[in-house]
């Protein structure tokens, strides 16, 4: 009877301690899974802008000597807005996408593009979101009227998976192939929601995904810098690219930030 007493006193004191310990343990989780960072809360040099400020803010290639196409226009009067997310077979997006060239390049037939862009997207055993991906990003790219080209760098099974180093490599092949000015960084599961989103570099590295459903549309932390970032490859040899020492989920894109 005197235990039962007892227990009955400090079972509030008892729930209170197992609420704190549910948070401190909740928070490790959330910082292990990168939605809360290891440096201050606090953002810094962090820039929010406006739509228009970021139209023109973009970085432009010039018109080469010779060319017999206008520059294209900055705001493309093919896009849409929002768009619809739809997932087709291999197949279907194959026939949809006849104008893409081998290796998942292409650009505008009627005019000269401003933006000279590499998507990379680093990959393994996604096999459904890259077809979900390709269906949906191809058409939004061609209505920007970009010149670009797709790199899909592939992890083989044997070791921890590791983000940063096919972002490497895929620089690496890209400007094997084109002198592109521009480099996209693509997770694979993200796809954009409106086509003015442009698929472009800013004077300053842009974060492109600040807003994605499974976050409500907000920022876990003013800091992050995963999921879709746009940085100039002149920037990109300046910050010597991602860290190769991140294996398994998280912490790259942390790092490239304080980069």
């Amino acid at each position: 009877m005197r235990l039962y007493v007892i227990l009955k006193a400090l079972a509030p004191k008892l729930v209170l301690i197992g609420i704190l310990l549910w948070c401190y343990a909740n928070r490790l989780l959330l910082r292990r899974y990168g939605l809360i960072p290891e440096h201050s809360v606090e953002p810094h040099n962090v820039v929010t802008a406006s739509e228009e400020s970021i139209w023109h803010d973009l970085i432009q290639d010039t018109l080469p000597p010779g060319a017999l196409k206008p520059l294209c226009a900055l705001v493309s009067a093919e896009l849409l807005g929002e768009v619809v997310i739809k997932s087709l077979s291999l197949t279907s997006i194959g026939a949809s996408l006849a104008a893409v060239r081998p290796g998942g390049l292409w650009s505008p037939t009627s005019c000269t593009s401003r933006f000279h862009v590499a998507i990379i997207i680093p990959y393994r055993d996604r096999e459904k979101s890259l077809q979900t991906l390709m269906h949906h990003l191809h058409p939004i790219l061609q209505r920007q009227q970009i010149d670009y080209g797709i790199y899909v760098i592939e992890q083989t099974f044997s070791k921890p998976f590791n983000r940063a180093k096919l972002f490497n490599i895929g620089y690496s092949e890209a400007l094997k192939h084109n002198n592109y000015s521009c480099l996209i960084f693509h997770d694979v599961d993200l796809l954009p929601l409106n086509d003015r989103n442009m698929y472009a570099c800013s004077q300053q590295p842009r974060h492109m995904s600040s807003s994605i459903n499974i976050f409500r549309y907000n920022l876990p932390y003013a800091e992050l810098f995963g999921g879709v970032s746009a940085i100039s490859a002149a920037q990109f040899r300046k910050l010597n690219g991602f860290s190769n020492r991140y294996f398994g989920w998280g912490g790259e894109d942390d790092d490239m930030y304080e980069r």
